[in-house]
């Protein structure tokens, strides 16, 4: 039986984050505040979600992952992922710079 795409990106994305939650555990890195606004669709509308952080200095990457594990959107700014079909998703908020401490947040748009 061949694994599903979904099943393969999931994976993927667990080995690439897994270093990033050890590096924060044996660096004590720094926690940034992230605000995450939702909109909600309304209207035929999808919706949207907008992230911000308490340190401009702090860049980062957005990965939205649907129920399957695999990756909706990924942004590489702060600010919005728009587009959103309603449901329940996993975002993930990584910063290159590893003086930062990563981390996963879920999310849900209706």
């Amino acid at each position: 039986m061949k694994p599903s795409n979904g099943f393969i990106v999931s994976i993927f994305l667990l080995l690439l984050i897994t270093p990033f939650s050890t590096q924060a555990q044996e660096k004590k890195c720094h926690k940034v505040d992230v605000t995450v606004d939702i909109t909600h669709s309304a209207n035929g509308q999808k919706g949207s979600i907008k992230v911000s952080t308490s340190d401009a200095n702090a860049k980062l990457i957005l990965h939205l992952l649907n129920d399957r594990g695999e990756d909706e959107q990924v942004k590489i700014t702060t600010g919005s992922i728009r587009n959103i079909t309603p449901g329940t998703y996993d975002l993930v908020i990584h910063y290159p710079d590893s003086k930062y401490c990563s981390e996963t947040r879920k999310v849900t748009v209706n």
